[in-house]
């Protein structure tokens, strides 16, 4: 399995943490957990079809337009990653085949941490050590996208 946790918006001990998890009843919890279990199958399966159109609908504009700037595509081509195999990202498609599907292939998801009501961290533990592979929120029509804040 290839880790590329570099493009993950924030991991473990992040300089980018945006603060301490919002504490929820263990009802909340839950449910949440099923939805975010259901979602990231609903990844999973978009990864295995490689759809790149699907997955951008899962997406938020900020999270689209940050992966398609030439200064970030530039910055992740430069990673030892991708560098050491001479992939060099030109587009977001690119990003979509070379980074996310590699490094997401077999995420599980162990738990989640609440930042807001409608913010939460989808977290996997790896030896031992909680890894944040996604930050996701909520969209105005109360469905989970993947984001970043």
């Amino acid at each position: 399995m290839l880790l590329l946790y570099w493009n993950c918006p924030s991991a473990p001990d992040s300089a980018d943490d945006p603060g301490p998890a919002l504490v929820v009843s263990k009802e909340v919890y839950d449910q949440t957990f099923a939805e975010v279990n259901f979602f990231l199958k609903k990844i999973h399966s978009i990864i295995l079809k490689k759809d790149f159109d699907t997955w951008k609908t899962i997406c938020t504009e900020e999270y689209l337009k940050k992966y398609s700037t030439g200064q970030t595509l530039q910055e992740l081509s430069e990673k030892p990653q991708l560098k050491e195999q001479n992939i060099v990202l030109k587009n977001i498609k690119d990003y979509f085949v070379e980074v996310f599907i590699p490094s997401r292939a077999n995420t599980k998801l162990d738990k989640i941490e609440f930042v807001t009501k409608f913010r939460v961290k989808a977290l996997s533990i790896i030896a031992d050590k909680a890894y944040v592979v996604y930050l996701l929120e909520k969209d105005e029509n109360n469905e989970w996208k993947i984001g970043i804040w």
